[in-house]
């Protein structure tokens, strides 16, 4: 082995030995943006029937986060986050005053996994940007008609407060498109949101 790789060999050990290798904690947040599409569609069954479907709620996103250190600034992220969506259906029929509403609330996981990259190296704020990718774990009905996987990126800011790193930051996340036009909704393929971690 020769000299120059035995010293680099050395300088990334001393690296990896000298940084904390592994981190976990807690993540949350509100959704900047809507699961369902504004959207009327026209009624599936019934001639001259329109569906109105919206989101009627944003709610909340919460879960945990495991957070693996490498050297020079590079990190590996995975989540575990609980986003819970409600779904409004309001059926209008034509030339009738009558409408039928129907609001339901669904349980949904998502699982997003970047890598990070912490760009100014003071001991207490580093800014950082992350991108990777996102599946989500949907409930019945929701299973087969949105899509399970997307790209997500964002950015945000780490502070060391004692042992804790907190860090606030914004993600985006790109959706498939449905795999299925037999819902009364539309998803939103465009997903922000604004998220709070505490790790140790």
């Amino acid at each position: 082995m020769s000299s120059i790789t035995s010293i680099l060999l050395c300088f990334v050990c001393s690296g990896v030995a000298s940084a904390q290798l592994f981190s976990a904690g807690i993540k949350g947040g509100i959704p900047l943006t809507d699961p369902f599409a504004d959207v009327t569609l026209p009624g599936f069954f019934t001639p001259g029937q329109t569906v109105h479907s919206y989101s009627s709620s944003k709610k909340f996103v919460a879960g945990g986060m495991i957070e693996f250190h490498l050297p020079f600034g590079l990190s590996v992220e995975a989540d575990g986050l609980y986003h819970p969506s409600r779904l409004t259906v309001v059926t209008t029929n034509a030339g009738s005053p009558a409408t039928g509403k129907l609001s339901t609330n669904y349980i949904n996981w998502e699982i997003p996994v970047v890598a990070k990259y912490r760009f100014l190296h003071t001991p207490l704020i580093k800014p950082y940007v992350e991108a990777g990718v996102n599946i989500r774990v949907l409930e019945e009905p929701l299973d087969g008609y949105m899509s399970s996987k997307g790209v997500a990126a964002g950015g945000g800011v780490e502070f060391k407060l004692s042992h804790l790193r907190v860090s606030p930051e914004i993600r985006y996340t790109y959706w498939g498109g449905d795999s299925s036009s037999a819902f009364p909704a539309r998803s939103n393929r465009n997903q922000a949101e604004l998220l709070l971690g505490v790790s140790f």
